[in-house]
């Protein structure tokens, strides 16, 4: 039954984590979408040459017929080719006093060849190799991703010839930026990615503590899958080759792959102790122990054969295994294994992420990094959901090992009340003992108590604002919905938000709008005098008051101050004064019979709508209802 009572602030949870994942998201894609501080200096579309010839000499494919142009950026998918580009374009229009970077975002290529030609030039005027095969000290320029700085001079032609090879995924998403801009954009991506590991690592450390606790497997395997599969992204990301083995340019060649194939390994081990498939399924446990041999095998294998070959191979196995992963949740769940709903939601979080991954290895996707962004949001979500799916299954071994010290008290008790005549010397003894586990268990209850009333408490309220949620004002207006009709008298409404508040966002940015929503809701808690009104935030940057027992004009009058107020105040943040203005919709109505609180907050939406279409900033009033 905990479990049940546990869902409904759980999903709550999970849709304020995609939110919020979704817009740090949206905020590093709107950084990398910004246009330097000068316009791009490559073409739309560039010269393509997919080959299996081995040379490493422009001269050599120059003058070949397989040139073809496609546009930027590019997606090979699964390819063991070499693959050649052939881009001309200017210089910038005037000197800028700083050099321009040539931004090849993918990590995970094994070799990356620059030269690039003045047009009236034979010899290269600069030649650049790097990749995963070189030791990182040799790169152009020192990061996670590959980078090449050029000294242009103005309105001069250039031609590059760009040679790539990967055992990997072959993207060639490229960009060409002054190198001002080149070090705000990676600066925004460590940020974001450095909260993505930390959070990784804290729940890494934090089953690793718990299962020295408890000694139970589960949590060590999870340890081990959030840890693997957090190296693998940190692989991806190139921050392995920079930080944890930057002279080893072997491993670097074969550790993409390596710990895939072993991230897989510990997925297996971690889903075999956690759905109990032992004693809940025999037969999906011999299946999948043998999926572990194959993956350990895999591993081994792409340790000494790195090819494309084998992330192919690796990739459909990935999909078998997964899928056959899911299939255990399912039937686990099936048993009665109550933690088994977590792994099922998690796991079809991560598998929808890694669709999107594959089809972009297929080429059926753009070559930019969305698809890969898609599978890391899904692997956080994955964490988090696994993790609240051990919360439960530890709260669960606490409470079944209460459970048993109170059976062993009660028998302990019984045994005395049988032989007492003949332990009278040990009753003392024997109370003593009952008591102290007693207390023990009333302190264990009311922690649990304590810690169920926070969870319910945490799931009525909106972490931002501080305000009521929508949960919490939906079964509250039902409530006072069923009063009103009880004493006809009229229950009022009112539905705001601010005008223009996309464009506040877009403009000055997310934090400056979040800060206008905690300012608003302070402002309308100041105005929320009575116990019974209820403030909440019914969603984005729309908040609600229910006021009971008020009129029309009640509801009006407090609409009117609470825009005026609205439209006086300024929001001080770092940079900017900023001011908003309220749209406001009221409606009020005495419920009858076979009436239901929607209909209230229809009326109130449409009011709202009205004073949206009529200019914003305003209160309009919705037509009364008779009672």
């Amino acid at each position: 039954m905990g479990g049940h009572r546990l869902l409904p602030g759980l999903f709550v949870l999970v849709v304020l984590v995609l939110v919020l994942v979704a817009l740090v998201t949206l905020r590093d894609g709107a950084a990398r979408a910004t246009p330097p501080a000068e316009p791009t200096l490559l073409p739309e579309s560039v010269e393509l040459l997919q080959t299996a010839d081995p040379s490493t000499d422009p001269a050599d494919v120059a003058s070949s017929d397989q040139w073809q142009r496609r546009t930027l950026p590019l997606n090979l998918g699964l390819t063991g080719d070499t693959v050649w580009l052939r881009v001309a374009f200017e210089g910038p229009n005037e000197a800028s006093g700083q050099p321009w970077v040539l931004h090849l975002d993918n990590a995970s290529l094994n070799r990356a060849d620059l030269w690039l030609y003045e047009e009236d030039e034979a010899p290269a005027r600069v030649h650049y190799r790097t990749g995963q095969r070189y030791p990182f000290s040799e790169r152009p320029i020192e990061d996670s991703a590959f980078a090449f700085p050029l000294a242009l001079k103005p309105e001069t032609a250039y031609r590059a010839y760009l040679r790539v090879e990967t055992h990997a995924h072959m993207r060639i998403p490229l960009t060409l930026m002054p190198m001002d801009a080149y070090i705000n954009e990676r600066l925004t991506h460590r940020i974001i990615q450095g909260a993505y590991f930390g959070l990784m690592l804290v729940i890494a450390l934090a089953s690793l503590v718990i299962f020295f606790s408890i000694r139970d497997r589960a949590y060590l395997y999870y340890f081990g899958f959030i840890l693997t599969t957090g190296l693998w992204f940190f692989i991806r990301q190139g921050f392995a080759e920079q930080y944890l083995w930057p002279d080893w340019p072997w491993w670097s060649d074969r550790a993409y792959i390596v710990m895939m194939a072993a991230g897989a390994g510990m997925s297996v081990l971690f889903t075999r102790e956690f759905l109990s498939l032992r004693t809940c399924h025999p037969p999906l446990f011999r299946i999948m122990t043998v999926l572990l041999w194959v993956w350990g095998i895999m591993a081994l294998y792409a340790l000494f054969v790195p090819s494309i070959t084998t992330l192919k191979l690796i990739s459909v196995i990935l999909l078998i295994g997964g899928s056959l992963l899911l299939y255990s949740g399912i039937a686990a769940w099936h048993k009665g294994i109550l933690e088994a709903r977590f792994y099922v939601f998690a796991w079809t979080i991560i598998i929808i992420g890694a669709i999107a991954l594959m089809l972009s290895h297929m080429a059926l996707l753009p070559g930019d990094n969305r698809p890969f962004l898609v599978f890391q949001i899904g692997s956080a979500l994955e964490g988090f959901l696994l993790s609240i799916g051990l919360a439960m299954r530890l709260n669960m071994a606490m409470r079944a090992r209460a459970e048993a010290e109170h059976e062993a008290l009660e028998m302990t008790a019984h045994l005395q009340r049988q032989t007492i005549e003949d332990q009278k010397r040990h009753a003392a003894e024997l109370e003593s003992h009952v008591e102290e586990r007693t207390l023990e268990l009333r302190q264990t209850m009311e922690q649990l108590a304590s810690a169920n009333e926070e969870l319910e408490q945490l799931s009525i309220v909106d972490p931002l604002t501080g305000v009521y949620n929508r949960r919490h004002l939906t079964s509250q207006l039902h409530r006072e919905w069923k009063r009103a009709c009880r004493e006809q008298v009229p229950l009022s409404m009112i539905m705001m938000d601010i005008d223009y508040f996309k464009l506040l966002n877009d403009t000055y940015g997310h934090m400056a709008g979040d800060r206008c929503l905690v300012e608003l809701a302070k402002l309308l808690q100041e105005e929320v005098q009575r116990t019974s009104d209820i403030l909440a935030r019914f969603g984005g940057e729309e908040f609600v008051i229910v006021l009971p027992n008020t009129a029309i004009a009640g509801a009006e009058h407090l609409a009117e101050r609470i825009r005026s107020r609205a439209e006086a105040h300024r929001v001080e943040t770092e940079n900017h004064r900023l001011a908003f203005t309220l749209s406001l919709g009221v409606a009020s109505q005495i419920p009858g019979p076979g009436s239901d609180a929607e209909e209230l907050v229809r009326r109130s939406d449409n009011a709202l709508y009205e004073a949206k279409e009529a200019g914003r900033n305003r209160v309009v009033v919705a037509h009364e209802l008779p009672s």
